[in-house]
C-alpha cells in the first residue's frame, strides 16, 4: 500500500474514498475515479464495475455498532475501507487492516481510530487470486524492461 492523500474536502464533495482506493491499489489519485462524487446514487455499482477490471471487487456493509467491525476485522485478514463519522463531523473513508487503523487519507492525519462512529465498511477482495497475481507479475516485469 502507498499513502495517497485526498485533495478535496467536505461531506459531500471530498475525495477521501478515492484516495483510500488509490492507496490500496498503489495508483496515483488521478488513475482512480472519484465514484462517490461522480455517481451519487449508484457509486458502489460503478466502483465494482471498475474494480472487476482490476481483478477485485468490493462488498459493502453498514453497521449498527462498532462491535461488528471489530469482530470482523479481528477474525478476517482483509483490508477494508471504513466509513465513519469523524471528530470533524463529516463522513470519511479510512483504511483498516486486521482491526487497526492503517491509513487516513486526510492530510491532517488526525483521524482518531477509536473515537469515531463507524457507519459501515467495504471489503476489498480479489476475484481470482491466480489471475490477480499473474497480472501483478506481468506488470512488474514490463516495468523492469522499460528504459
Amino acid at each position: 500500500m502507498i499513502r495517497v492523500l485526498q485533495t478535496k474536502f467536505g461531506s459531500p464533495g471530498g475525495n477521501c474514498h478515492q484516495a483510500a482506493l488509490a492507496s490500496l491499489l498503489e495508483m496515483p489519485l488521478s488513475a482512480v475515479p472519484d465514484f462517490c462524487n461522480l455517481y451519487e446514487d449508484d457509486w458502489d455499482i460503478q466502483e465494482n464495475k471498475w474494480l472487476v477490471e482490476h481483478g477485485l471487487f468490493s462488498l459493502h456493509a453498514r453497521l449498527d455498532d462498532d462491535s461488528s467491525l471489530e469482530w470482523f476485522t479481528d477474525h478476517v485478514p482483509a483490508i477494508v475501507s471504513v466509513k465513519s463519522l469523524t471528530t470533524r463531523g463529516a463522513l470519511h473513508s479510512v483504511i483498516y487492516h486486521k482491526g487497526h487503523g492503517g491509513h487516513d487519507p486526510h492530510p491532517s492525519q488526525v483521524h482518531r481510530w477509536r473515537e469515531v462512529e463507524i457507519t459501515g465498511f467495504d471489503i476489498i477482495a480479489v476475484r481470482d487470486p491466480a489471475e490477480f497475481l499473474w497480472r501483478r507479475m506481468v506488470g512488474a516485469a514490463a516495468r523492469r524492461t522499460q528504459p
